[in-house]
């Protein structure tokens, strides 16, 4: 009978062993979750970085033949500390990973190599040259002073930039039918600036003082 109970007691000591394994570990994941939503949130508030690759190596300098120290993955933010800007098609961003870690990863510019291996936000160094994207092959407008830009797309570091536009001309030879071309330019607050030419159809032709020959854009 003693052993029985004896049995019975070590059977409810390893059950409230296991109920409090449980408990304490859904808690401390619970308290990780936590803690890591508040890592991030605190990071958003400045410069910092979303990883867009699978994973970028974490170097201790910024140039790809330097120490490999680790690594980050797709979906991670940290907080940039610097950048730096030497290597032709590629920044290198200088990361806090943790308390003990600093290191640089490389990421491509988006407008010469495709898409960036990682996103910055909040730059704090305008350092990009703005980009236009549109999706359509032409555009269509009543006439020249109703054109907006509201399908453009702007890519830049930060929202301190503006459009403008000028329209030109051309007649084509072989159909003897009139052509219009749209050339946007993006310009941000630092002068960098970048263009980008559509066609342009109108219901109302504009006047020849309102727009330029298309042979001053071939030109340019």
């Amino acid at each position: 009978m003693r052993i029985r109970r004896k049995t019975k007691k070590v059977g409810k000591l390893f059950i409230l062993l296991l109920i409090l394994l449980v408990v304490g570990g859904a808690g401390y994941y619970t308290y990780s979750k936590i803690s890591e939503q508040n890592r991030i949130k605190n990071i958003k508030k400045g410069w910092y970085v979303e990883i867009k690759s699978d994973f970028i190596n974490l170097r201790s300098d910024c140039n790809a033949s330097s120490k490999k120290i680790g690594e980050v993955k797709k979906g991670e933010v940290y907080k940039v500390l610097d950048v730096n800007l030497e290597t032709p098609g590629y920044f290198f961003y200088q990361i806090k990973v943790d308390k003990k870690t600093i290191g640089w990863i490389a990421s491509t510019i988006e407008e010469k190599n495709g898409k960036p291996y990682a996103q910055n936000h909040n730059n704090t160094i305008d350092f990009k040259t703005p980009t236009l994207k549109f999706f359509e092959d032409e555009y269509q407008v009543y006439s020249i002073d109703k054109i907006k830009y509201d399908h453009l797309e702007v890519d830049d570091d930060s929202d301190d930039w503006e459009i403008t536009s000028e329209v030109y001309h051309e007649l084509d030879p072989v159909n003897d039918k009139d052509q219009y071309w749209i050339k946007y330019t993006v310009t941000d607050k630092t002068g960098k600036h970048s263009s980008k030419v559509q066609r342009i159809v109108f219901d109302v032709k504009p006047s020849e003082d309102q727009v330029k020959s298309f042979q001053l854009m071939r030109n340019n």
